[in-house]
């Protein structure tokens, strides 16, 4: 969902900026869930194609990695430390950015905590639950998050 709403976001402000997402390991190789699709679509994202992949030939090469929770943030710490300073829980990586002066740091700058402790403590006031077997509705107020988060952090991206 994230990926799509970003790249989407990010293309039509004329950005070329590279979004690319993975899985977290019980949803490796599977389609995404039909209800997770359907709440997709009322957001104008087509999951269809959408197929989640490992990890790590994804962050090997990028800049900035986003977690949606401290766990995974965390998890993501542990297995590959060179993470470090370049991965953050989403919703933190907001808060951030809105707290920096436009142009004063980079976006990987302004909103990765630079140190491992920071990411192994794994606490965030600011995480979107995975929406992996909710509820209706749990899952529509995640999407709305996640579309809010990245429609936010897009905007700042833009400042």
């Amino acid at each position: 969902f994230a990926e799509h709403f970003l790249r989407r976001s990010f293309t039509a402000a004329g950005l070329d900026v590279r979004v690319a997402s993975a899985g977290v390991v019980p949803a490796l190789g599977r389609a995404v869930p039909a209800d997770w699709r359907v709440i997709a679509a009322g957001f104008g994202l087509d999951l269809g194609e959408h197929v989640p992949g490992p990890v790590g030939p994804l962050v090997e090469r990028a800049d900035l990695v986003l977690a949606m929770t401290a766990e995974h943030a965390r998890d993501l710490a542990v297995a590959h430390p060179a993470l470090v300073g370049r991965l953050a829980v989403l919703g933190d990586a907001v808060e951030r950015l809105e707290r920096v002066n436009p142009g004063a740091a980079t976006v990987t700058e302004a909103v990765a905590p630079h140190r491992a402790i920071e990411l192994l403590n794994g606490v965030s006031v600011n995480e979107v639950p995975d929406p992996y077997r909710r509820r209706n509705d749990e899952q529509l107020a995640i999407a709305a998050s996640l579309a809010g988060l990245c429609g936010r952090l897009v905007e700042r991206w833009l400042a």
